[in-house]
C-alpha cells in the first residue's frame, strides 16, 4: 500500500510541482522584465482566473477521484462522470458571463480585453482540473502529468523566450491554448469520443447534496487563497498590491507538500479504509500523521530562514517588504499543513459537509477581519487576519477528527 501511495503521491506531486512552478515563474519573469505595477495586474488577473476555474469544475477533482476509486470497475459511471465534466463546464462558463458584467460595473480595476482572456483560460483550466481528478481516481497520474509538461513547456517556454512582447494578456493567450492541447488529450485518453456522440448534459447532477459540499468547499477554499489579494487591491497601491502577492504565492508553493500528500491519500482511504471497521484507518492515521508534523516543522522553519534569499531571487526591490511579509507568514505555515491533512480526511470518508461547514465558518471570519483589520493595518491586518483564520481551521479540523467515528 505504502509504494501505492508514493507513487501516487509522486506523479501528483510532479503534476501539481509543475503547475506551481510555472505560476512561480511567471511571477519572476514579471518581477524581472516588467514594470512593477504589472505584478500587482497579475495579481488581480489571477484572482478571476481561478475564480474561473472554481465555476467550470464546481470543486469536483477530489469527489471525482474518490467516486473513481471506489467504483473504478463500473464502467457505466465512468460515462456519467465525463458528462458531468461537460456540464459543470457549461455551467460554468453561464455564471462567468455574470462575473465579466459584475466586473466591469463595480470593478473598474481590469480592462475588458484582459478580463475575456482571463476568464477563458480560466474555464478551461476547471475543465482540466475534473478531468485529472477523474485520472488520480484511476491511479494514473502519470499520465497526468505527461499533460502537464506539456502544458509547461508551451506556456512558460514561450513565455521566457517573449514576456516583454506578450505581456500579461499573452500569457493567458498561451495558457488557454495549452489548456484546448491538454484537455484534448485527456479526454482521448479517457476514451470520452464515444460518449460525446450520446452527449447528454446531467443537470440533475446538481441535486446531489455531497457535491453540493464539495463545490462549496472549493469556493470556501478559493475565498481562503484568493481573498485577501481582492481586498488589498481595493486598499493599496499596484505595486504593493504586487509586493504581498508575492510573499503569499512563495507561502502556498511551501504548503504544496501538505496538499499533495493529503490529496493523494484521497483515492486511497475511500477505497480501502470507507465503511470499514475503524481500527485499521487509526493505526494507519497516526503513522501518516507522524509525517506531516515532521514535515510541517522542517518547512516551517526553512521558510524563515531562507525568506530573504528567496525574495532577492525574484528581485532585490521587494527585499525589505516580501521578506518581511514571509517572516510573519513562515510562523502559520505549520497549521496550513496540518488542516490540510485533517480536511482530507473528512472529505476522503464521508464527512465532506463537516469540513464545509468549518471552511463556511472560515471564509466570513477571513472576510470580516480582512476587511476591518485590512482597513487599520493595511497588509499587516491581512496577514493576521490569515493567521486566525489558519489557527481555526486547524483545530476545527483537530476537533472534528477526534469526535468524528471514522471511517
Amino acid at each position: 500500500m505504502l509504494k501505492r501511495i508514493f507513487t501516487t503521491s509522486f506523479y501528483t506531486l510532479c503534476s501539481r510541482g509543475l503547475l506551481t512552478l510555472t505560476n512561480l515563474a511567471i511571477i519572476f519573469l514579471i518581477s524581472r522584465f516588467l514594470k512593477s505595477s504589472e505584478l500587482g495586474i497579475y495579481a488581480i488577473t489571477f484572482f478571476f482566473y481561478y475564480l474561473s476555474a472554481i465555476l467550470s469544475s464546481f470543486g469536483q477533482r477530489i469527489y471525482l477521484s474518490k467516486e473513481t476509486a471506489y467504483r473504478r470497475e463500473n464502467n457505466e459511471f465512468k460515462e456519467t462522470v465525463i458528462k458531468e465534466v461537460y456540464t459543470h463546464f457549461t455551467v460554468g462558463f453561464i455564471l462567468a458571463l455574470f462575473v465579466v458584467v459584475l466586473t466591469l460595473l463595480f470593478y473598474p480595476k481590469i480592462e475588458l480585453s484582459l478580463l475575456i482572456p482571463v476568464i477563458i483560460a480560466g474555464l478551461l483550466l476547471g475543465m482540466e482540473s475534473n478531468l485529472s481528478g477523474i485520472l488520480l481516481g484511476e491511479e494514473r497520474m502519470n499520465i497526468d502529468t505527461v499533460y502537464q509538461v506539456i502544458t509547461t513547456l508551451i506556456v512558460l517556454g514561450l513565455t521566457i523566450l517573449y514576456i516583454k512582447k506578450i505581456g500579461i494578456l499573452g500569457i493567458y493567450l498561451l495558457r488557454t491554448g495549452a489548456s484546448l492541447i491538454t484537455i484534448t488529450l485527456k479526454l482521448f485518453y479517457l476514451n470520452a469520443r464515444k460518449y460525446q456522440i450520446k452527449l447528454k448534459l446531467l443537470f440533475t447532477d446538481f441535486k446531489n447534496r455531497e457535491k453540493f459540499f464539495f463545490f462549496g468547499a472549493a469556493l470556501q477554499y478559493f475565498i481562503l487563497r484568493q481573498i485577501d489579494v481582492f481586498i488589498l487591491s481595493l486598499i493599496i497601491t499596484k505595486e504593493l498590491l504586487g509586493t504581498y502577492f508575492l510573499a503569499l504565492r512563495i507561502y502556498l508553493a511551501f504548503a504544496l507538500f501538505a496538499e499533495i500528500m493529503s490529496v493523494s491519500l484521497t483515492p486511497f482511504i475511500s477505497r480501502i479504509f470507507r465503511g470499514k471497521e475503524n481500527r485499521n484507518f487509526m493505526l494507519f492515521n497516526r503513522k501518516i500523521l507522524r509525517y506531516f508534523v515532521v514535515g510541517s516543522l522542517i518547512f516551517s522553519i526553512f521558510l524563515f530562514f531562507s525568506r530573504n534569499l528567496i525574495t532577492t531571487f525574484f528581485s532585490k526591490e521587494y527585499l525589505n517588504t516580501t521578506g518581511k511579509f514571509l517572516m510573519y507568514l513562515s510562523f502559520i505555515l505549520f497549521f496550513r499543513f496540518m488542516h490540510y491533512y485533517f480536511g482530507n480526511v473528512l472529505t476522503a470518508t464521508k464527512y465532506q459537509n463537516k469540513r464545509f461547514y468549518i471552511l463556511l465558518a472560515s471564509s466570513i471570519i477571513l472576510i470580516l477581519l480582512n476587511i476591518i483589520l485590512g482597513s487599520l493595518y493595511s497588509v499587516y491586518g491581512i496577514i493576521l487576519a490569515r493567521a486566525v483564520v489558519e489557527i481555526f481551521i486547524f483545530t476545527a479540523c483537530w476537533i472534528t477528527m477526534i469526535k468524528t467515528p471514522i471511517p
